[in-house]
């Protein structure tokens, strides 16, 4: 039996979970703890460009408070138009501009690493929290 070193997880200054934790608290806050659509205060927060794009990941402009049935409905055509009415076009045009931009070009061009990235996100998203 031939052992393999395992491969080291990547250490984050900041850990993807708790950035998630962070974002879900400060789109609460934005949004008073309300679905944007209905009110109810049963809510679930719903990224608008799909999270898997790491720059727009925990950027408090993707993110809207829905409850569930309207989560789920947000995920239609007609529910995208909805959510985009709701942020604004200002905000939507934001977000389609910056889901165009890679990750890692990003940061190259700020002259940031991953690690720093993450800070400034956690201290942005602290700050709205309050």
């Amino acid at each position: 039996m031939i052992r393999t070193k395992k491969k080291a997880a990547k250490k984050h200054a900041v850990s993807t979970g708790h950035l998630d934790y962070l974002w879900r608290l400060a789109v609460r806050t934005r949004w008073q703890g309300r679905c944007a659509m209905c009110s109810s205060d049963e809510v679930e927060c719903h990224h608008i460009v799909k999270r898997a794009r790491t720059l727009l990941r925990w950027d408090i402009t993707n993110g809207i408070c829905l409850c569930a049935e309207h989560h789920k409905f947000a995920a239609t055509k007609e529910g995208e138009r909805r959510v985009a009415a709701l942020i604004g076009p200002a905000n939507y045009d934001y977000l389609c501009a910056k889901e165009r931009i890679l990750y890692r070009t990003y940061l190259q061009a700020q002259g940031m690493t991953d690690n720093e990235y993450r800070k400034l996100m956690a201290d942005a998203l602290k700050e709205m929290i309050g």
